[in-house]
């Protein structure tokens, strides 16, 4: 078992830690960013990825990939989207998720949402999880 559940919660736990975010949550669906009332600035964390590789016997690694959205009014002042980047990138890379290697900090885009004048940012975390196959072990 890869345990989605838990590494959400011990992320989110994680980004609860920074001061100047007004908001942060687990986001479970589009719809959910879409209908909720926001305050920013927020960050918002989301499954992107899971992907499993056989490594023998009846093992499997599975890549996990996390996204978090950083959405604030303004640029680049103090709790600007700029500051809460890097305050996320301090905070995430290399914490460690129960039953997992530790978050290891990918690509970082700007994420441009038609129609709003906030400023988003999309940040890419990945970590491995060694899972045993359910099956028969003959």
């Amino acid at each position: 078992m890869i345990g989605l559940n838990d590494q959400a919660a011990s992320i989110v736990s994680q980004l609860e830690n920074i001061g100047s975010l007004a908001t942060v949550q687990h986001l479970r669906s589009e719809d959910n960013l879409r209908r909720r009332p926001a305050k920013l600035p927020e960050a918002c964390l989301a499954l992107y990825s899971a992907t499993s590789k056989h490594n023998g016997r009846n093992l499997y690694n599975s890549t996990i990939t996390w996204s978090v959205l950083v959405r604030s009014k303004k640029m680049d002042e103090t709790g600007g989207a700029l500051d809460l980047v890097d305050q996320v990138l301090d905070t995430l890379s290399g914490f460690q998720p129960p039953g997992c290697a530790p978050l290891k900090p990918g690509e970082v885009e700007y994420f441009n949402q038609d129609g709003r004048s906030d400023v988003s940012y999309l940040l890419f975390f990945s970590t491995t999880v060694t899972d045993v196959a359910v099956g028969n072990s003959c």
